[in-house]
């Protein structure tokens, strides 16, 4: 069901059963929103049952604080609680100039991020990156993102590329339209070879959707893009956060300035299908966890990963 055909407060967010990195299923709850940070003000109490809106499997607790909900599965009042994991939100505070914020790095680290710059500065006329703004420049970013994100693992394993409908890219031009939404395209010899779909909320940039062409993951084009979008964004200066979301991602931790620890809480309607779905998936990701842990262990893990990533197409 396309979230524009929803409730206006309900969200379907992806729940997906995973072998390593390749989605096998993806189950989308439709649940009701209730964001901790917004309602930290007042009592917090979760919606009655009753009065949930109509075809809504339940709430999404978004931001709580680590003690409010317990990890796994719980009873909490008339719900199931499904907390699956602790979550990590990587950002960067845009404050002072770009070169300031590159002083954090070692000197061979920023030697690397400039030189992986330099590369697609000199094979595109100087112009490396572009930048898609009003509502008509992102539809033609869009069909460009999407197809560099046919090529990606993100879509091959995952299904978590640019969604190619219609219904989502009205939603970019609603976002355009007042004036939040930025869609980063890195160039090479006249054809775009990386993209970065980003979203503003208030004065926090949300680093959505990513992807770049395999043929030139040598030359580390997502690395050089997130530098080129980091300047721009210093120097435009009308966010103060660039939000990297939660979820693992090695350069989160890398060119993050800030980090906050909450526990985003799904509270399910106790139907006999809820209970099923809720607990196969923790199933599923303490298999998966418990899996990643072992190829550590054995120093292997990077590896598999590209080696599955390869077999993709990826």
């Amino acid at each position: 069901m396309g979230l524009r055909k929803l409730h206006p407060d309900l969200v379907a967010p992806p729940l997906r059963f995973t072998i390593g990195e390749k989605t096998v299923w993806t189950w989308r709850p439709i649940l009701a929103v209730k964001d901790f940070a917004e309602a930290r003000r007042e009592a917090w109490t979760e919606p009655d049952p009753d009065e949930l809106p109509p075809g809504a499997d339940g709430v999404m607790c978004r931001g709580a604080p680590s003690g409010q909900y317990p990890l796994g599965i719980s009873r909490y009042g008339r719900y199931i609680c499904y907390a699956p994991r602790m979550e990590k939100l990587y950002f960067v505070s845009i404050q002072g100039g770009f070169e300031d914020y590159l002083g954090r790095f070692s000197a061979k680290r920023r030697h690397n991020l400039k030189r992986s710059v330099r590369w697609f500065v000199e094979r595109s006329n100087g112009v490396p990156m572009t930048v898609a703004k009003s509502p008509e420049e992102i539809e033609d970013f869009h069909r460009r993102a999407v197809e560099i994100s046919r090529h990606t693992y993100q879509e091959r394993l995952l299904s978590a590329g640019m969604p190619a409908d219609h219904e989502f890219l009205a939603a970019m031009k609603s976002v355009a339209m007042q004036g939040l939404a930025r869609g980063y395209l890195l160039w090479c010899e006249g054809r775009p070879v990386a993209f970065a779909w980003c979203s503003g909320k208030g004065d926090r940039l949300n680093y959505g959707i990513i992807g770049f062409m395999p043929d030139y993951a040598r030359m580390s084009p997502g690395t050089a893009l997130l530098c080129l979008i980091l300047e721009d964004l210093f120097r435009e200066k009308k966010f103060k956060i660039l939000d990297f979301g939660v979820g693992e991602g090695w350069y989160k931790e890398s060119f993050a300035t800030g980090c906050e620890e909450f526990v985003n809480a799904l509270l399910f309607l106790p139907s006999l299908r809820n209970r099923i779905l809720v607990h196969l998936h923790w199933m599923s990701e303490a298999l998966n966890s418990a899996a990643g842990a072992f190829l550590e262990r054995f120093g292997v893990k990077k590896a598999v990963k590209k080696f599955i990533r390869a077999l993709a197409g990826a």
